[in-house]
């Protein structure tokens, strides 16, 4: 498995990176290598808390990962969402959207509910059981989230968030059409 460089800190170089696979000093924070090893760094980490997310979502019945995103983006909008606009909060296609929200409808955790104003347009609401399913999977998400962040200040923690909503959400992040990626 390929280690993250480790920073070593000299009094007359800024920051000088070492890769301990390929015993290679990197001082140009712009190279390739800093590149790839924080692309590699990201997408490792992703999946990593990804994996045990989804570990503990999945300790309660029907429910894993992406059930819960779902679930926790919807309950943040009390008057539902349409699938496009959940799509556009997960980042995932109109395509996708659907078929999760299916899947859960499926198993009684949502229901798609016709607008009064509008009834043409369709919203996706949680139901009491979904309510409930996701109070439980939360608990044991938390518990993944805190150990697996564990080895953070939380200084760190912080300026960690704020790292990640700024590449998230920059300006430079829209895609041609104007929405966020």
């Amino acid at each position: 498995m390929a280690r993250t460089p480790m920073p070593i800190y000299f009094p007359w170089k800024v920051i000088v990176m070492m890769c301990p696979m390929e015993s290679k000093f990197v001082t140009d924070v712009s190279s390739s290598f800093c590149s790839e090893m924080l692309f590699s760094s990201l997408v490792n980490a992703q999946i990593c808390a990804w994996s045990k997310i989804d570990k503990a979502a999945k300790i309660v019945p029907g429910m894993n990962a992406a059930r819960y995103l779902i679930l926790q983006n919807i309950l943040h909008h009390p008057e539902g969402l349409g699938v496009t606009e959940l799509a556009r909060i997960q980042r995932i296609t109109d395509g996708a959207a659907s078929k999760l929200c299916e899947r859960l409808e499926s198993i009684g955790l949502v229901i798609r509910k016709r607008l009064e104003k509008d009834k043409r347009r369709q919203v996706i609401m949680v139901t009491p059981e979904g309510r409930a399913a996701f109070e439980e999977a939360r608990t044991h998400v938390d518990e993944a989230t805190t150990q697996f962040f564990s080895s953070l200040t939380t200084e760190e923690y912080l300026q960690l968030i704020d790292m990640l909503r700024r590449l998230s959400c920059g300006e430079e992040n829209k895609d041609p059409k104007g929405d966020k990626y």
